[in-house]
């Protein structure tokens, strides 16, 4: 079972919320209806990160999904070449859309 880094300790569940400009996002709205919801299981677990917005390994995510890693890897490839998620330097997956914030909205 891979390590993951899901912060158990958090009492309350970590919100993200997703503005209106979705609707004017070219890309996402480009998206297939699989890779957008695959975006959106991935934007969930993104949440769950002490590091809000970044994702862990593949494995983590596939476990944390329920999915197989060829799957998740798949996914992540898919949305880089899109441009919706980031891979930095160090290999990890950075969901940053303007149209998704970390943070209380207010």
């Amino acid at each position: 079972m891979p390590n993951l880094t899901l912060s158990p300790a958090k009492t309350e569940p970590e919100a993200f919320w997703i503005s209106s400009e979705i609707l004017r996002d070219a890309v996402i709205q480009g998206l297939s209806g699989r890779l957008f919801k695959a975006w959106m299981d991935l934007l969930v677990v993104a949440s769950m990160q002490d590091e809000r917005g970044t994702l862990p390994g593949a494995a983590e995510c596939a476990y944390a999904l329920g999915r197989d890693v060829t799957t998740v890897q798949d996914w992540c490839d898919a949305l880089v070449a899109v441009g919706v998620l980031r891979q930095r330097a160090d290999g990890r997956y950075v969901a940053d859309r303007s149209c998704v914030c970390w943070g209380d909205p207010a």
